[in-house]
């Protein structure tokens, strides 16, 4: 068999491999008068990575007839020196009358919008690089491409994945600048309930959206395009009755003035008539005003019950820090058995009776992280005592 003077004639159809690559399952175009789609369409079948390669072969200028041994490349230049991909190999390929036909498969990640050349070898022999040229409606489908026309109650783009099992995507979007974005979405009605990305999920311990960054980075961040455009989160406003409800496996924390401009700073809370009710600031400052919160203060710390033996001394940590001129004590006495005050102050910072006798109890030795508690030698009315501590600015 001769190999010099092959001359191969190709024709080639790339319709397939690009719909498969891009559309997947969806249309290319409707036919004329058809109907919109009105929910989702069922799928028999995906269409296949590859493509059809027909050709004519001449050897010394008389077309073949028999079978040829057949080897296939892709290149990323015109050159074919720079190989995408493995070698696609079609061994005993049928030529009748010069005319051969073979289906080539490729790998999806391979065309991805870049300029493709097919190299050919017969029987060893390199005879041809080819550029491959795709169909009109695939070249909207290539990076860069804008798809756009007016799809009312429908999707412009429609992607379904029917895998039930895995890490499946419907949509996968990814970006490698330094300030990219691997998913962009808005809403540019001007009015309306719209959603810029919208998130749902139809499992019971499933999310709508899901966020995740570096350990120390942003799992999602609040946009703002000025000093007075605030990060917001609001409940459903479809939904009069819905709530906002935070769940943490351990700590929820609110980190003020992170970004130390000194502008001011403050955790605030307000009623249904906008008054504001609470309000922390970046330096710890708390304070709160109006009814509900401040009708019912809470200690910072409360020992609880106390026994405490005549002339007994009981030592209790309670770790608030700051400074002890902000702490507001309060100690109270209880004696509930045989025919006593209850909840009394009596001798309340320690007394003497008539006879000499010393009763009532006392605290002292306060600090940031620990008080003292005392029960005098002949007290009868404080075996149980209790020290509560309020800390105010």
């Amino acid at each position: 068999m001769k190999t010099k003077g092959h001359r191969i004639i190709v024709s080639i159809v790339f319709v397939s491999l690009l719909l498969a690559l891009t559309l997947g399952p969806g249309l290319a175009q409707e036919p004329e008068g058809r109907a919109e789609p009105q929910g989702p369409v069922a799928v028999e079948g995906i269409v296949g990575t590859k493509f059809t390669y027909q050709g004519m072969l001449r050897e010394d200028g008389a077309p073949v007839t028999g079978t040829r041994d057949m080897v296939f490349h892709l290149f990323s230049d015109d050159a074919c020196t720079t190989m995408v991909g493995g070698n696609i190999s079609r061994p005993g390929v049928e030529v009748d009358d010069g005319l051969f036909s073979v289906e080539l498969d490729v790998w999806a990640d391979d065309v991805n919008g870049q300029g493709l050349w097919l190299g050919i070898q017969i029987e060893g022999t390199t005879v041809g690089c080819q550029e491959i040229l795709p169909v009109p409606y695939a070249l909207s489908l290539r990076p860069g491409a804008w798809i756009e026309g007016e799809r009312t109650d429908w999707d412009a783009i429609h992607a379904v994945n029917t895998a039930t099992e895995g890490y499946s995507y419907g949509v996968y979007g990814k970006s490698d600048a330094t300030d990219g974005r691997g998913v962009f979405g808005r809403a540019s009605a001007s009015s309306g309930v719209t959603y810029g990305v919208y998130g749902r999920s139809d499992s019971t311990s499933g999310a709508g959206v899901y966020a995740r960054g570096l350990d120390y980075g942003a799992d999602l961040i609040l946009g703002g395009n000025g000093s007075n455009d605030d990060g917001r989160i609001t409940s459903d406003p479809r939904y009069a009755s819905s709530d906002i409800v935070l769940v943490a496996n351990d700590t929820i924390r609110l980190d003020l003035d992170n970004d130390g401009d000194g502008e001011d700073s403050d955790f605030e809370i307000y009623d249904k008539d906008n008054h504001r009710i609470f309000d922390v600031d970046e330096s710890g400052q708390v304070t709160f005003g109006g009814t509900g919160i401040a009708a019912f203060p809470r200690p910072a710390y409360d020992s609880g019950w106390v026994t405490l033996g005549q002339g007994a001394t009981a030592s209790r940590s309670h770790n608030l820090g700051g400074d002890v001129d902000n702490y507001v004590v309060d100690l109270t006495c209880r004696k509930s058995a045989g025919g006593g005050a209850g909840i009394n102050n009596w001798g309340v910072g320690g007394d003497v009776g008539d006879a000499g006798e010393y009763y009532g109890a006392w605290w002292s030795n306060l600090t940031t992280s620990d008080i003292t508690l005392h029960r005098w030698d002949d007290d009868t009315d404080c075996p149980q005592v209790r020290v509560r501590i309020w800390v105010y600015p």
